[in-house]
């Protein structure tokens, strides 16, 4: 994702299919921002369907973007709540690394 502001306006570029994906941005001395979407190979090809999505805003800031990539993000199919994720973990998974310990008495 990336987002820009500017008087007032503002753009959003969001990858909806963000593996292999990067972006570009240069700013020559003389001239415009330019923004470069780059599909990365996959085993030396590309190997799926790509897409990504431009959105273009009246009195943007930064917090307007945040929003609109929040609710993008929670509409999308890996989105999960954390009571969600916490049912996923089992016990087990959820003590590596911390230490084994009794609790005696109340």
């Amino acid at each position: 994702m990336v987002g820009l502001t500017c008087g007032g306006n503002g753009w959003l570029l969001v990858f909806e299919t963000a593996d292999d994906a990067a972006v570009e941005v240069a700013k020559p001395s003389a001239g415009p921002i330019e923004v470069r979407p780059i599909w990365l190979s996959s085993g030396g090809k590309i190997g799926y369907r790509r897409a990504l999505r431009f959105e273009f805003f009246q009195q943007a800031n930064g917090a307007k973007l945040a929003k609109r990539y929040r609710a993008f993000v929670r509409n999308g199919p890996t989105w999960k709540t954390l009571g969600e994720k916490a049912k996923e973990v089992t016990t087990q998974q959820a003590s590596r690394g911390g230490m084994p310990a009794e609790v005696k008495g109340a």
